[in-house]
């Protein structure tokens, strides 16, 4: 893959998480009360009974499946195998248009980051023709070459090929201003740049709640809530930056900062977060991650 969004996340996050916390070694007593301190944070964060966003799957998954994009035999041997079972709710959709709002917990999560991958892939838009993914190199990136559950064995093959979800201009126009300013830690690049799953997943969820006519501010409050389940161990270290470093509550920051370049791409959570948690000798060692850029 030409993408660096192809490495696995939690292992290249745990990483430099190990060099930062052995290079600003915390004594046992303050790596025990870092510790609650974290604990208290994921319970805020990534609470056990999981968040509900309002937004809903619609007749999306539908979709995707009869378009070949989602090949069920693919689907269901791959979570066969990881002995996965996937939540009613979800399951119905693949049959049915579902109006129920999506939920995110630490089971759901790694299943609609897969569904929404397939989405963001494939749904057409006038400004993916702008994409940097477009040219000679479409297969060869971690979102189009990474997903293998559609019938064709690359997914760039679906690149911006499905009429699933319909924008209009205005729709579309939030669309991009959001993605081009909303950034993971997996890589630099923003969810515009769709060249792993979490920015092709973003982009889908993006292009889902502005089709159900979200506002800026909302569609930014559901995107923290999916980059915080699809990458929690950051996002429980950004919180111990906002609280520790800055004296602020994680809640009270906008989702805007958060999700920006400065906070939320990998150098700048490097750069920002990881490097100042270190300095204060205030970095935990890694808590909970989940999959990184592969089906």
């Amino acid at each position: 893959m030409l993408s660096s969004s192809s490495f696995v996340i939690g292992a290249s996050l745990a990483v430099v998480g190990s060099r930062y916390w052995l290079l600003h070694y915390t004594e046992p007593g303050k790596q025990y009360v870092l510790q609650k301190k974290q604990a208290a944070l994921e319970k805020e964060l990534l609470p056990t009974e999981g968040k509900t966003i309002p937004v809903s799957l619609q007749g999306a998954v539908k979709t995707l499946v009869e378009a070949g994009v989602i090949d069920l035999k693919k689907w269901n041997r791959l979570y066969a195998k990881r002995g996965r079972e996937i939540p009613a709710w979800i399951k119905k959709s693949f049959f049915m248009p579902s109006q129920e709002p999506l939920h995110f917990d630490t089971v759901s999560a790694p299943i609609l980051l897969n569904i929404l991958w397939a989405l963001g892939l494939s749904n057409k838009t006038t400004f993916n023709h702008q994409s940097p993914l477009q040219g000679k190199d479409l297969p060869n990136f971690a979102s189009t070459g990474g997903w293998t559950l559609g019938k064709e064995e690359n997914g760039a093959a679906y690149f911006n090929q499905v009429s699933n979800i319909v924008l209009d201009k205005k729709q579309e126009q939030l669309v991009r201003n959001l993605a081009e300013n909303i950034y993971r830690p997996c890589c630099n690049n923003s969810t515009f740049f769709q060249d792993c799953n979490h920015g092709s997943a973003m982009l889908g969820l993006l292009e889902l709640g502005a089709s159900q006519g979200k506002s800026a501010a909302e569609l930014y409050a559901i995107a923290l809530v999916a980059n915080t389940y699809w990458f929690p161990d950051v996002y429980v270290k950004m919180g111990l930056y906002f609280t520790e470093i800055e004296g602020k509550s994680f809640r009270d920051i906008p989702p805007t900062q958060v999700l920006s370049r400065e906070f939320s791409s990998a150098s700048g959570f490097r750069s920002t977060i990881l490097r100042r948690l270190a300095e204060h000798r205030l970095l935990p060692r890694s808590g909970r991650r989940l999959q990184g850029c592969s089906v």
